[in-house]
């Protein structure tokens, strides 16, 4: 309180800071970037005549902004590696498939690497049980 002249007292309003400015969105666009991927086989064992042909995937899921060229390929338990693929991408879920010619029995699994935009591999797939008659 302050004094007056005559004895009275001024009353001042009680002073709050003003609020927080609210943060405004980030203005730089997100890059794209690989957030998951996953490869499968077939879960059902297999038998009959060979060679045996059969189908292999992955799921690959992306966030971020923008368009880019996906870059990907297969690698076998076998330790092959297979032809570079491309796809153009932009945020969300792609499904790539491929095909592996087996001649003999065997345990076989997959994986896929993702060469760009962002370099990573999936885990090895379960395994295809292939048994020749």
């Amino acid at each position: 309180m302050s004094p007056l002249s005559g004895g009275e007292a001024l009353l001042l309003p009680e002073m709050t800071p003003p609020p927080s400015p609210t943060p405004l969105p980030s203005l730089t666009p997100q890059p794209l970037t690989v957030t998951s991927v996953r490869a499968f086989v077939p879960s059902e064992p297999w038998q009959g005549n060979c060679p045996h042909t059969f189908r292999v995937w992955a799921e690959i899921t992306l966030s971020g902004e923008g368009s880019e060229t996906l870059n990907y390929r297969w690698h076998r338990s076998d330790n092959f590696v297979g032809p570079e693929h491309s796809l153009q991408v932009g945020a969300g879920t792609y499904n790539v498939e491929g095909e592996w010619r087996v001649t003999g029995d065997g345990s076989y699994r997959i994986r896929i690497e993702i060469l760009s935009p962002v370099a990573i591999f999936s885990e090895w797939s379960a395994f295809h049980e292939v048994d020749c008659r």
